[in-house]
């Protein structure tokens, strides 16, 4: 909810969550709220990200890597990576 106000009406947050109950909450606490038009909502896994390579202007991750086995963590590292936007780009 925090993120989909603070990008403002013209700003989108994508949200991708492991369980399909938890993306049906959520989307519905975000049409209760107003902010369902801002939020694209996906089921799936952080370690597959379903997004183009350097799509993506920022990341937050919440309760995700500690759901990882150690091992994987930097897959899931390198994913977020991949599908941020290059900084030396957008300076």
């Amino acid at each position: 909810m925090e993120l989909a106000k603070a990008v403002g009406p013209a700003g989108a947050v994508f949200g991708v969550e492991l369980s399909d109950e938890m993306v049906r909450l959520t989307g519905k606490l975000l049409r209760e709220e107003g902010l369902a038009a801002r939020v694209a909502l996906f089921c799936g896994d952080a370690a597959e990200l379903p997004f183009q390579a350097q799509s993506l202007n920022a990341i937050f991750t919440s309760f995700t890597l500690e759901l990882f086995d150690t091992p994987e963590i930097p897959t899931v590292l390198a994913e977020c990576r991949r599908v941020l936007e290059r900084v030396d780009a957008l300076w």
